[in-house]
């Protein structure tokens, strides 16, 4: 802005002031420059999401009711309601999720709400309409509350079988292990009635290891099982029954 410098009488003043200057201009512009960063790729994720619903969204009984293009932490999901004839919803993602590449929507999540609806050129009035939203909204909140539910039922079938899947590995690493659960809990806090959820480890064994030992099944617990900590409990073997073997199997095995 063509501003004269102001002249010091020491020179090593006034490299220290232009230091300071530039290092509180640099220190003001980087928050800036990350928000405005942050912006831009907002800006575009939304862009080329409402290009992509204008182009591949064309059905010939369906239309596009509304849609939802979230970006939070890096984590982009794009959520499409359709209204009309009800479409395969298998084929329908895989197709469209196949062509999430091409408009720069590679590793978007793509969810596809759907509602069969009658035509919106038959409903003349308004209070029809009203309660056709409704009906809708309805419709999407059920569907949210069906696929968090599948989730969660996912989570707990893994959560099943997870034991079984890592006991051979367990067996060869720490051999005392005789018998291994992995659950999650939830505690309450009886003076604060907070909740608390705990990945917990019911272990029982064949010799009792040492501490240390104890705390390298613990680490290899949270590394193998990417949870960022386990509680390991020991169970006493006469906690835990085995099923009796079939008194025909054993008469047949002596």
């Amino acid at each position: 802005m063509h501003y004269h410098p102001v002249q010091t009488d020491t020179p090593l003043r006034a490299r220290k002031v232009r230091r300071i200057v530039y290092t509180v201009a640099i220190l003001t512009m980087l928050p800036s420059l990350y928000l405005t960063y942050n912006m831009l790729k907002q800006s575009r994720f939304t862009a080329n999401a409402d290009k992509f619903v204008a182009e591949e969204c064309r059905f010939p009984s369906t239309r596009v009711l509304s849609t939802d293009a979230s970006f939070d932490k890096g984590a982009r999901t794009l959520t499409i309601t359709l209204i009309g004839k009800i479409l395969p919803a298998d084929s329908l993602n895989l197709a469209l999720s196949s062509r999430l590449q091409f408009y720069g929507l590679a590793g978007t999540k793509l969810n596809i709400i759907q509602g069969d609806t009658p035509d919106i050129s038959d409903l003349q009035s308004s209070s029809v309409r009203d309660i056709y939203e409704m009906a809708q909204t309805s419709i999407a909140d059920r569907q949210v509350t069906i696929d968090s539910l599948r989730a969660v039922i996912d989570e707990n079938r893994i959560n099943d079988t997870i034991s079984g899947r890592i006991a051979p590995e367990v067996k060869v690493l720490f051999p005392q292990v005789r018998n291994l659960a992995i659950t999650r809990a939830i505690f309450g806090n009886i003076e604060t009635s907070g909740l608390d959820t705990v990945n917990v480890a019911l272990v029982s064994y064949s010799t009792m290891p040492p501490a240390a030992k104890q705390r390298e099944l613990e680490k290899y617990l949270e590394a193998r099982l990417r949870l960022p900590s386990v509680s390991i409990v020991n169970v006493s073997n006469s906690m835990i029954h085995t099923p009796k073997a079939h008194p025909a199997n054993d008469k047949h095995h002596r």
